[in-house]
């Protein structure tokens, strides 16, 4: 004889459900992306830039941020919070936080700009958290330290960079009637000679160094992007020896 039984309904509603536990808030771990600085930026203030979301329902997100000291190798030397617990913005494609930063060393010790980089960390209700840093390293600068530079301020880039080949005795041969040392042919300070300066040169160090790339040449020691913005400002303003 087979046996028939009648389950209640409730009975039934429970077994087929007992596999499926009600949705987790804390499921998914947060996405963040940092916008800016993302590397390479010369500022006199920072805006920092993010985009973070959560795929869970109704989760809050809370950011920190932190400002990475890095070594010429782009190593994390150091790092300090630049502000916690800060609010995320779903409704808008990216978030900003105005970094107020008049406490951070530009230079170091030897006066080389000092290279940074942002960390940004979003943590969620159920403290999963997700973090993402600048993709390249960036240095600061105060307003106005690009502007006004006469030959004082640029000389010794050229020094360093250039002397080397452009300087006496030249390189080669092909070079001797100028050097990357002095200002120009009437240049008053040692060695005083007619060769032509960087002023004379100044579209060839222009095309050359910042247009092309191709000095100093490949495997020598290279300006920074910094230095190179100091030298094309220069330009731009007709090259001056002085200020004045």
């Amino acid at each position: 004889m087979r046996c028939t039984f009648a389950w209640p309904a409730l009975l039934v509603f429970s077994i087929l459900n007992c596999g499926e536990a009600e949705s987790d808030p804390a499921n998914n771990s947060p996405e963040v992306t940092l916008v800016s600085p993302n590397g390479g930026e010369f500022a006199p203030t920072q805006t920092v830039s993010w985009r973070a979301r959560d795929k869970d329902k109704d989760d809050v997100l809370s950011i920190e941020l932190e400002l990475l000291i890095l070594d010429e190798n782009d190593e994390v030397q150091s790092s300090e919070v630049i502000a916690t617990d800060l609010e995320n913005t779903l409704e808008i494609e990216s978030t900003t936080y105005d970094w107020q930063r008049d406490d951070v060393a530009l230079v170091n010790g030897a006066g080389d700009p000092i290279r940074y980089a942002i960390r940004i960390t979003a943590t969620d209700l159920a403290g999963n958290t997700a973090s993402d840093e600048s993709d390249e390293a960036f240095t600061l600068l105060d307003a106005g330290a690009l502007d006004n530079l006469d030959w004082d301020d640029v000389q010794p880039i050229f020094v360093r960079y250039c002397k080397r080949c452009h300087s006496e005795p030249a390189a080669s041969p092909g070079i001797e009637y100028f050097r990357l040392d002095k200002y120009n042919a009437k240049d008053p300070a040692p060695p005083t000679n007619d060769e032509q300066g960087v002023f004379e040169m100044r579209e060839s160090v222009a095309r050359q160094l910042l247009q092309l790339g191709s000095m100093p040449p490949f495997g020598n020691n290279q300006p920074s992007d910094l230095d190179k913005m100091r030298i094309q400002n220069w330009l731009d303003d007709g090259a001056p020896f002085s200020a004045e």
